[in-house]
């Protein structure tokens, strides 16, 4: 019997894609066609390029919109941009020394997802993302040196984490 708060139990079920897009002929409409089925795409911002059309993040996220229930374009050294309902915003991120970016992308990921399963609002969840990359990028091994949710904890203490997990 499934947990109470399971999927299988809720019938919510979201999907997630972090997938990049190469440039490919038709693949623009082919991803387009993909993101159909998407309630949250994860993309840099070269990747949100080009599957809008649309060069610049923000106009880029905006073109998002129309596509995907919710987007977070990742931005590196600039932060994420979220959007939500018809709005567009920037998370700026604290200026870190970077000695290995491989995977930095991914951390975030798991970091905001991570998150959200912990019931963490929209802002939380981004700011364990950009926490949890930022330690990543810290040190050689990129996603290896991604932090533990003990250290996590540690640093984002205000944060409404669950007892039991």
């Amino acid at each position: 019997m499934p947990d109470a708060a399971s999927p299988a139990a809720t019938g919510v079920r979201r999907t997630v894609a972090d997938r990049p897009l190469g440039p490919r002929r038709g693949a623009r409409r082919r991803r387009q066609c993909e993101l159909a089925c998407v309630d949250l795409y994860l993309p840099n911002a070269r990747e949100a390029a080009c599957v809008t059309g649309r060069n610049e993040p923000t106009e880029a996220a905006s073109a998002l919109m129309d596509m995907v229930p919710q987007a977070i374009v990742k931005l590196g050294a600039e932060g994420v941009l979220s959007t939500s309902g018809q709005t567009v915003r920037h998370h700026p991120t604290q200026p870190l020394h970077v000695v290995d970016a491989t995977g930095a992308g991914d951390v975030f990921d798991a970091g905001y997802i991570a998150g959200r399963l912990y019931g963490f609002s929209e802002d939380d969840a981004i700011a364990l993302g950009q926490f949890a990359a930022g330690k990543a990028i810290g040190a050689l091994g990129g996603a290896t040196s991604a932090p533990t949710r003990a250290m996590c904890q540690e640093a984002l203490g205000h944060l409404p984490w669950p007892l039991d997990v």
